[in-house]
């Protein structure tokens, strides 16, 4: 994957929300997912030390993320949005 790539895809997009995942029993042990006004999401994720980033924009808004996000069960989730939606879920 090239980091151009993956970035270039982000430019010009306006974020609307935030979700950042804490997982200490399985991996990715961290998730940032960057939520845009068109409905379109962004994720970068860590395992200690190294972060990576995804392929490209994919297409899952707020709701979509939380979901996903929310079926690992052992997840801490925290939202930031534009809706006052603010803290861990």
């Amino acid at each position: 994957m090239r980091v151009k790539d993956s970035l270039e895809g982000l430019l010009g997009k306006t974020i609307r929300a935030v979700v950042v995942t804490k997982n200490a029993k399985s991996r990715p042990r961290s998730q940032l997912f960057l939520i845009f006004d068109d409905g379109e999401s962004f994720e970068f994720w860590a395992d200690g030390e190294d972060i990576a980033m995804a392929s490209k924009v994919d297409v899952e808004d707020l709701d979509e993320v939380i979901r996903l996000v929310s079926t690992r069960k052992s997840n801490d989730i925290y939202v930031y949005d534009w809706k006052g939606r603010r803290g861990r879920l």
